[in-house]
């Protein structure tokens, strides 16, 4: 006569198992060694022995943890667009534009030579609705001058927030 087992008697034993193997971990003795220093070959389990290796060994709950951590990334995956991002942005550039002779304040003058510095500093985040957040913050140092000092004309750096 052959005997089987309904799913819910396979659940009911597994969810009694995972009880005592819950009380089991609750438990503050020190590890169980392995199954070769405990006991010789052929001596019998405990219950408790006997659902601890069946959780840890058998292949459908090997397969369920493995797709329960799978999902797990998936949903850490889904949440990335929605972390929050740091920017920092420093950038330096050095124009010299040719003057024309009509443009000229001194006749040895032959450029206009400018420098400028931004120092850029914001977060960004998008909700969960597509709304983009973008508070930053910068500042700018714009540094013109003569390609040959003007006696009179001043050429110190300005400098503004934005």
């Amino acid at each position: 006569m052959k005997t089987t087992l309904s799913t819910g008697t396979l659940l009911l034993a597994l969810a009694g198992g995972l009880a005592l193997a819950t009380d089991a971990r609750a438990d503050t003795s020190p590890p169980a060694q392995p199954a070769a220093d405990a006991a010789p070959a052929g001596a019998p389990l405990s219950l408790t022995e006997a659902v601890r290796t069946t959780l840890r060994l058998h292949p459908a709950i090997q397969n369920a943890n493995a797709e329960l951590r799978q999902r797990k990334a998936e949903v850490d995956v889904a949440r990335g667009p929605f972390d929050p991002l740091l920017k920092a942005v420093v950038s330096h550039t050095h124009d010299e534009a040719p003057l024309l002779p009509g443009e000229r304040v001194d006749p040895a003058e032959r450029s206009v030579i400018t420098d400028t510095t931004d120092l850029s500093v914001g977060a960004a985040m998008t909700t969960t609705w597509g709304t983009s957040i973008e508070p930053s913050i910068g500042l700018s140092r714009v540094h013109q001058r003569s390609s040959v000092p003007i006696p009179g004309l001043l050429s110190d750096p300005a400098q503004r927030a934005h």
